[in-house]
């Protein structure tokens, strides 16, 4: 897309919504395009500044960015954008574009001219961290700031469009028309010619002149063409042959594509040698562009057209053979009778000989790989340059492997099987399941326990649903899911997130369960006061004479303490703690006085500054024991409504510490989901003293343990939760996780080690993604690499289905190794080298 074209969409008026709605998002209202990262003010818009500044992020991070700008642009996105597009300045109108251009990359475009701000939403996370979809730790805006940003952005813009009599009705978005019943029930047919009157009438008339049949793709390919709509209603889903043919004409168109591409950029790197400012030069760019667009795009079309269809890789290879396949045969059999000549002319040993033909062959194969490659097309976003030497080392790389391969092949037919369907499981839904539990076996580090524990029930606390990893309690899945976490942070990286925040608003909800309300607990507060007070009534109206009993207890030192306490307070609440005068033969106390001695001994007993050591409050415990035993004897419904106050108190002492729990142990910001988050550590901390948590959140010093203020269903609960949280954090805090690399490539992975025997295919296997040969993959297998990731992430997210990858596992690791064992006998001047050593040379005998 053009710098006028990118320039056309900014002034479009839901373009210019969205736009607003991220510089709300990114805090920039303030300053506009002249804002600094922290909020600061640029003095210039000359050029990015480029200034890097220091940040924190949520996770505790220490970072670095160089954001700036309405937009935010980083310093590297902006060269990269600045430098395509050929924008001279940071103003206004060149944010607005780079802006633009960002939208269109991340495909959130097509959404916003089609009204579908959701979407563009979701798109849009991993290009600017404020978004509720970033996956990101960084601050988040929440989705109902998004909608008061975008509502406030309308109304900014609305006023200064162009006035009519009334302002018409906004037009609904296309995904809440297919999303009604009425659309629904129409036909196939119907439906796609809805969906093409909805394009020309709702979306053309926006779309800047000379762009519709682009703005009809990116909608059709948003939302989907209605003529394969039209077409699934009278035909059948293409069959083997249908397919086989597909990847026939795509192998074949393949060479032409990748050769038109090649001359373009040839040109291009010619030109700017010479005149590298020139209107041809920039004109050769735009060229360059666009063809690569268009071969991402022929690559997407035919991957939607083939899924996973094993014929149709089988018909491209074909395809993609048909011009060089005799000249390729003659290549390499000449250089294979070449090496051989001179090897004859050296010794007589056949076996040297037919090593030299081998590696002659070899050496034709790779210059045939090589040509191959480069006549492909580059179907991935990148620096061209930089991926086609890529395509012609990888090329010629795996092109030296094969003739090696084919000597194993051609002594072993279990190996060629292996690595046939190790060339074909990719492309296979139910192959790509397969070497997903693969990957799930070799990452868990004892797979046999792993097995075990998946076959419990996954699931401690209601509404809590763990990973494979922590329901496994495997350091190795755990190793995976971070890997595979920072390889995909859009996707699975928000899945998991999505899963961890539905499983923090199970605990919050289960604490909550527990700590009830305000409204709750006065409730329950009322209600315990309405039960006892009748019978604290009673008690408060008895009076009692002090009797030799009571009398030596009052002698006792504790006792003496007590009653200057209790008279104290007796004074300060305006009553008198005995009813007789002091020296009177008979004194008397009434009931109120005694539950106010009751009151004074309790607080000597908790009152930490009188440094009572242990045996004297050992002591003081039983005289408090005897008095109370005195005063329940002489007035029993003393005791009767000690008894229910302590019964009705439990459920209110609950909600004390699961409001405590909530209110102390949670972080200090909520998720994007609104809950608080509970913090494993300090949470699994806390319940280690329980004696401490019980009397700190109910006042009482007379609990000592949860058991003593909860009934068995909320102990069970809180250990759910304790045993939840410490899962997931185990799960997050392992130390060192699979690189992001190895998810990259996990079908090159696999078929390396299926086509090396020994030794050298783990090696290949292992370090696929990083040398030359293993980068092979990435022509052919990008598609499959992909679709193996989502049946990998649904593995790894839903325990029910990672159990598979453990199950019925027995007879491949023997097999694989009978079949390395066979090779190895068949070819004992070859292969014992490469197994043991890796040196290329026959072993000593």
């Amino acid at each position: 897309m053009t710098i006028d074209e990118l320039g056309a969409y900014a002034k479009d008026q839901r373009v210019r919504r969205f736009l607003d709605a991220i510089g709300s998002a990114e805090g920039t209202d303030t300053h506009g395009y002249n804002t600094a990262f922290g909020g600061g003010k640029l003095e210039s818009l000359a050029d990015h500044p480029r200034l890097l500044h220091d940040f924190t992020q949520t996770d505790g991070t220490p970072n670095k960015t160089s954001a700036a700008g309405r937009y935010q642009f980083l310093g590297s996105t902006w060269d990269d954008i600045a430098g395509k597009l050929g924008l001279k300045d940071f103003g206004p109108e060149s944010q607005d574009i780079a802006a633009v251009e960002l939208l269109r990359r991340n495909g959130a475009l097509p959404a916003i001219l089609a009204d579908d701000f959701d979407t563009a939403i979701q798109k849009s996370g991993s290009t600017w961290a404020s978004l509720p979809s970033s996956p990101y730790a960084q601050p988040k805006r929440s989705p109902g700031f998004m909608a008061q940003a975008l509502d406030k952005a309308a109304s900014a813009i609305l006023p200064s469009a162009q006035a009519a009599p009334a302002p018409a009705k906004a037009p609904t978005p296309w995904k809440d028309v297919i999303a009604k019943p009425e659309f629904q029930a129409l036909t196939p047919e119907q439906q796609a010619k809805a969906q093409q009157q909805y394009f020309d009438q709702v979306v053309a008339p926006r779309v800047p002149a000379g762009k519709i049949d682009a703005a009809r793709a990116q909608f059709m390919g948003q939302y989907g063409a209605p003529a394969a709509a039209a077409a699934s209603s009278s035909t059948a889903e293409p069959g083997a042959l249908d397919n086989l043919k597909e990847g026939f004409q795509q192998g074949f168109g393949d060479i032409f594509a990748g050769e038109g591409q090649n001359a373009i950029h040839q040109t291009l790197s010619m030109v700017k040698a010479i005149a590298p400012e020139s209107e041809m030069a920039k004109r050769l760019e735009r060229r360059a562009a666009e063809a690569d667009q268009e071969a991402i795009k022929r690559e997407q079309d035919y991957q939607t057209a083939t899924p996973g269809s094993v014929a149709a890789g089988v018909g491209r290879i074909a395809g993609g053979a048909v011009l060089p396949g005799a000249a390729g045969s003659r290549l390499i059999t000449a250089g294979g009778q070449l090496a051989r000549s001179g090897a004859s002319a050296l010794t007589n040993n056949a076996t040297v000989q037919g090593m030299a033909a081998l590696f002659g062959r070899a050496a034709g194969s790779s210059a045939l790989g090589a040509g191959l490659a480069g006549a492909q097309p580059i179907t991935e976003a990148g620096d061209y340059d930089a991926l086609k030497s890529k395509q012609l080392a990888t090329g010629g790389a795996v092109g030296a492997v094969i003739p090696f391969a084919g000597a194993a092949v051609g002594a072993g037919a279990r190996y060629a099987g292996n690595v046939a369907r190790s060339l074909l499981q990719p492309f296979t839904e139910a192959g790509q399941g397969k070497i997903a539990q693969s990957v799930m076996r070799e990452f868990a580090s004892d797979p046999a326990v792993a097995a075990t524990n998946l076959g419990r029930s996954s699931s401690v606390l209601p509404g809590s649903a763990p990973t494979t990893a922590e329901a496994a309690g495997d350091v190795g899945l755990a190793q995976l899911q971070r890997a595979l976490q920072s390889s995909d942070p859009t996707r699975f990286g928000t899945a998991l997130a999505e899963q961890q925040m539905a499983n923090n608003a199970a605990r919050v909800a289960a604490l909550q369960g527990i700590a009830g309300d305000d409204a709750a607990r006065a409730a329950a507060v009322a209600a315990r006061s309405a039960a006892v007070e009748p019978l604290y009534a009673a008690v408060r109206g008895r009076t009692l004479d002090v009797d030799g009993a009571l009398e030596q207890l009052l002698k006792r030192p504790a006792m003496q303490s007590a009653v200057a306490r209790a008279q104290r307070l007796s004074a300060e609440r305006g009553e008198e703690l005995f009813a007789g005068q002091p020296g009177a033969a008979t004194q008397q106390i009434s009931g109120n006085g005694l539950h106010t001695l009751k009151q004074a001994l309790d607080d000597m007993l908790n009152d930490r500054t009188l440094g009572i050591g242990a045996n004297e409050q050992a002591a003081l415990r039983a005289t408090r024991g005897q008095f109370m035993n005195w005063l329940e004897s002489r007035i029993p419904e003393y005791g009767q409504a000690r008894s229910l106050f302590a019964d009705l108190s439990k459920p209110i002492n609950a909600m004390d510490v699961g409001q405590r729990l909530l209110d102390k142990y949670t972080a200090g910001t909520a998720d994007l989901a609104g809950n608080p988050r509970l913090m494993a550590d300090a949470f699994n901390k806390a319940l280690r003293n329980e004696r401490a948590l019980v009397r700190q959140s109910t006042g009482f010093g007379g609990v000592d343990s949860l058991a003593d203020v909860m009934n068995p269903q909320q102990l069970q609960t809180i250990q759910s939760i304790v045993q939840d949280l410490s899962r997931q954090a185990a799960t997050q805090n392992v130390a060192r996780a699979a690189g992001s690399n190895t998810m990259q490539n996990i079908a090159t992975d696999r078929i390396l080690q299926a086509l090396l025997p020994g030794k050298l295919g783990q090696v290949a296997g292992d370090k696929g993604g990083r040398t030359v040969l293993g980068q092979v993959g990435r022509l052919a297998y990008s598609g499959a690499n992909e679709r193996i990731r989502e049946r990998l992430a649904e593995a790894l997210l839903d325990p029910a289905v990672g159990r598979a990858a453990f199950q019925g596992n027995g007879g491949g690791v023997a097999a694989q190794a009978a079949t390395q064992a066979g090779i190895k006998a068949l070819f004992p001047d070859l292969f014992p080298a490469i197994t043991t050593g890796g040196l290329g040379l026959p072993a000593a005998r």
